[in-house]
């Protein structure tokens, strides 16, 4: 195998591994968000920032790599010249996997926050509809609308 082609397996892998890494980190915070846990969103949050710089950089890297492996072809991540060797090709195969997981948790994550919407939607006008209840002049809820006109 040439010198050119294992740069280029060796930052395929490495970013399989980041992107598995993401999927954990994505499933976690999932657990944060469901226990309304601010503190651990935020390390969640933190942590996936800091994975997608690392992916960012190291899209580059490989983008370098599959140059120098490929000068003859513009290779891309996701169809390449049919001349792949089989460790390549197994290489992009499970880039391809760890990216559908991170694919399928993003999904999930967003079918959880609109459903945290709607709940959220739904006590807000309950909140609102009952507001003539709360309305005594003693009412700390008087104190907090009369204080959110001003």
């Amino acid at each position: 195998m040439q010198p050119e082609t294992s740069k280029l397996i060796a930052a395929i892998d490495e970013q399989t591994t980041l992107f598995r890494e993401l999927e954990h980190v994505l499933q976690a915070s999932r657990s944060a968000y469901a226990a309304r846990n601010l503190d651990l969103i935020y390390i969640h949050l933190a942590k996936q920032t800091a994975l997608c710089q690392e992916l960012r950089k190291l899209q580059a890297e490989t983008e370098r790599a599959a140059q120098a492996a490929f000068p003859s072809t513009n290779p891309s991540l996701l169809d390449g010249p049919a001349g792949f060797s089989p460790a390549l090709r197994k290489a992009f195969l499970e880039l391809a996997g760890a990216q559908q997981g991170v694919r399928r948790m993003n999904a999930e994550q967003q079918a959880f926050l609109a459903g945290s919407l709607r709940t959220l939607r739904v006590m807000n006008n309950a909140l609102w509809n009952s507001y003539a209840i709360y309305t005594q002049a003693n009412s700390p809820w008087l104190a907090v609308r009369e204080g959110a006109r001003s």
